[in-house]
């Protein structure tokens, strides 16, 4: 029995996420190259997750088992994803040093908690961009939660995991946009 679907919407593949500072020109479409502000994460372990939590509230009333409504109270939305090349500029985008950093050898320390700098991210679906990429824009990434860098024995390699809190940018613009390839697939 067929499901009625269309295969070729069922896509594969982890896509590219790149990282510029807050405040960069964002994308117009997904067909066209990044500028060269925009800088590629690299290598990850299991590909980029972007999750959105919306939590709701049933509104009851004495007279009514069933609520009456439910309400919308909260979106939460994250981005996580397990950096492979092992890096200082990557861990500095893990730690929250922003999008500008200094050589690669160059020690440094982390960031102070107000010092905290969010990015602009971009998911692509494709290496080279054309009407059949899918892509996602993230406004303001700020780091959040445990970034735990753990040395194994091989053939297990060293990785940053990082989660950022995808939030709205400072003039109000949604967290994400997406933008849907030419046959409308994201």
């Amino acid at each position: 029995m067929a499901a009625g679907g269309t295969p070729g919407n069922v896509k594969l593949g982890a896509g590219r996420l790149y990282y510029a500072p807050l405040g960069t020109t964002e994308p117009t479409n997904c067909s066209t190259a990044l500028p060269s502000a925009w800088i590629a994460v690299g290598y990850t372990e299991n590909g980029t997750s972007i999750d959105t939590a919306i939590t709701s509230e049933d509104i009851e009333v004495a007279e009514e088992l069933d609520p009456i409504d439910n309400v919308n109270t909260k979106r939460v939305t994250t981005l996580t994803l397990e950096m492979a090349e092992t890096t200082k500029k990557r861990l500095l985008l893990a730690l929250g040093g922003g999008a500008s950093y200094a050589d690669d050898s160059t020690p440094f320390e982390m960031p102070a908690i107000d010092a905290i700098v969010g990015v602009m991210m971009v998911w692509d679906s494709l290496d080279t961009p054309d009407a059949t990429n899918r892509r996602v824009l993230i406004r303001n990434a700020k780091p959040s939660g445990t970034i735990s860098q753990a040395r194994r024995k091989a053939p297990q390699k060293q990785t940053i995991p990082a989660t950022f809190a995808c939030t709205k940018n400072s003039s109000g613009s949604a967290a994400l946009k997406w933008f849907p390839n030419s046959s409308g697939l994201v």
